[in-house]
């Protein structure tokens, strides 16, 4: 009976010394950002804002100015269309800008927290609005807040693009106008009037004379 305890007794701690032995899995280590923040509170963020609310400012500018010359005509059909044509253009346009802001905000920020997650040793980070729950040491907001003021973003109208420079192979185009003007002066010039015929020999002209004496 003893020798069976002792068996199992040595089974048991063999059991044991072999789980001690088994190698750790690595720790998550994760992260929680509040991406509406960063979006809002950031330099980027703020820059955004101002550049919309300004192309907003200008749309309705535009929209005032034909307004007061209608409340003088308020029959003017085409102070009409013209009114309607920039109200729904404005809003295409504010709508393409919107989406293009957000685009890049959205780019800065994804980059600025993948990058930071590798510096940091970090396995996942996670939306505040995702996160049911979370301790407030994980919230990495204030750090990405910090990287993301110092990123400069420079939005630019995507509906007015900057007009590309001609290109060099097209320059000897200019030159075919110049040549054909030259083809058409030379076509249109008179011709020259052909050369008198050579006058015939004095003796020749003396035959006849001497013929009509006869």
């Amino acid at each position: 009976m003893r020798i069976r305890f002792l068996v199992l007794s040595l089974l048991v701690l063999c059991l044991a010394v072999s789980g001690c032995q088994q190698p750790q899995e690595p720790a998550v280590k994760v992260g929680v950002v509040d991406m509406n923040r960063l979006l809002r509170d950031s330099e980027p963020g703020k820059e955004a804002s101002r550049f919309l609310e300004g192309m907003q400012k200008e749309i309705q500018q535009q929209i005032d100015d034909v307004q007061a010359r209608l409340g003088k005509d308020p029959e003017n059909e085409a102070l009409q269309r013209e009114l309607q044509a920039i109200y729904m253009g404005g809003q295409q346009r504010i709508n393409a800008e919107q989406q293009n802001v957000v685009s890049q905000l959205l780019d800065l920020t994804q980059r600025l927290v993948n990058n930071y997650r590798k510096a940091n040793g970090l396995s996942v980070v996670l939306g505040t609005d995702v996160a049911v729950a979370y301790d407030s040491a994980l919230d990495v907001t204030n750090a990405l807040l910090d990287e993301m003021n110092k990123q400069k973003v420079n939005f630019v109208s995507v509906s007015n693009p900057q007009p590309e420079a001609p290109a060099a192979a097209e320059a000897p185009a200019d030159e075919a106008p110049a040549k054909a003007a030259q083809d058409t002066k030379a076509a249109e010039k008179p011709a020259e009037k052909p050369a008198p015929a050579a006058e015939k020999p004095a003796a020749e002209k003396a035959a006849p004379a001497e013929a009509k004496a006869k």
